[in-house]
């Protein structure tokens, strides 16, 4: 029973993967891969995910709970299960554009930013969705 379990829970992080927006482009091969090499993360409500100005290259995938994305100190962006952070740092690594801070329980998976950087060169779709992304935030950015 408890393998079942295993196995059942593994078959839930692998479908929650594919509904992650970034990456409803990889095929089944590609997800387990993902899967393989991504660390679970857990946060407490008020948990920090990311600090601004502080270097890290690591993107996280929300597989639930919610997060405010601050800028200066005020809230720019709420994001939540399927939303995925951080993936300009792993492009250009440096500081932080913005802290991270849990509203409520969080699930997370990261992906150190060599991994993603892999991933990117390796599935065209993927980055093509990663830049439509990151666009799309500097439009809404740009509006503010």
């Amino acid at each position: 029973a408890l393998l079942l379990g295993r196995g059942t829970q593994r078959a839930e992080e692998l479908a929650a993967l594919h509904g992650v927006r970034l990456f409803e482009s990889l095929g089944p091969t590609d997800l387990r891969r993902l899967h393989g090499l991504a660390e679970p993360r857990s946060f407490a409500p008020e948990g920090v995910l990311c600090i601004e100005g502080a270097t890290g290259d690591e993107v996280l995938v929300l597989r639930s709970g919610r997060v405010s994305v601050r800028v200066g100190g005020f809230e720019v962006n709420v994001c939540g299960a399927g939303d995925s952070i951080g993936e300009l740092a792993a492009l250009a690594p440096g500081p932080r554009t913005a802290t991270v801070v849990a509203t409520e329980p969080c699930e997370a998976l990261a992906l150190s930013g060599q991994l993603f950087r892999e991933l990117l060169r390796e599935q065209p779709l993927l980055a093509e969705g990663v830049l439509e992304q990151l666009a799309r935030r500097l439009q809404g950015a740009s509006h503010r």
